[in-house]
């Protein structure tokens, strides 16, 4: 114990230094957008992987829920899947397929600060590319801003600098 006090006094200028830095960083990365992406596309793939454990957990606990939501939209899928064999004429595919979905999972998401972000699981390697527009079950999420290998930060449409073009 003795040693113990000998060291902390010893070095308790160098040890002060490194808790101040600690914290100025800390305060930097949570308090401007650009340093916290900056951060996590320069952080490795370890802090990625706890919030995705985190979240798995998470998840879990809402499994209910979400079958709930699965059995409903095949409900009206199954409808509308009566809708097309009764009117196939109706329901004629004359477009060129202009988009296609990539499923992902939020690991991260924030939804009481001034920018907004969401980190899913999915980036460059599974072909997400800059500002491709992110929809969930419910409709428009927002649009891919920053982009790793394995991550993606979204911006949200709470995300103040977000605009969606509509008609």
């Amino acid at each position: 114990m003795k040693s113990l006090l000998l060291f902390l006094q010893k070095y308790k200028a160098f040890i002060t230094l490194l808790l101040l830095e600690a914290f100025c960083v800390i305060l930097i990365v949570q308090n401007s957008h650009y340093h916290r992406a900056l951060f996590f596309n320069s952080s490795n793939a370890a802090i990625a992987s706890v919030l995705g454990v985190s979240n798995q957990i998470r998840n879990y606990f809402h499994l209910q829920e979400e079958n709930d939501k699965l059995a409903k939209e095949n409900t009206a899928l199954r409808n509308l899947m009566k809708n097309f064999s009764r009117n196939p004429a109706a329901f004629q595919y004359d477009s060129v397929r202009q988009f296609s979905y990539i499923r992902a999972r939020v690991i991260d998401n924030s939804v009481n600060k001034r920018h907004n972000l969401i980190t899913i699981n999915v980036g460059a390697r599974h072909g997400i590319k800059k500002d491709m527009g992110v929809i969930g079950g419910g409709g428009i999420v927002g649009k891919t801003r920053y982009i790793s290998a394995n991550f993606t930060l979204v911006t949200s449409l709470l995300h103040t600098e977000t605009m969606v073009p509509a008609l």
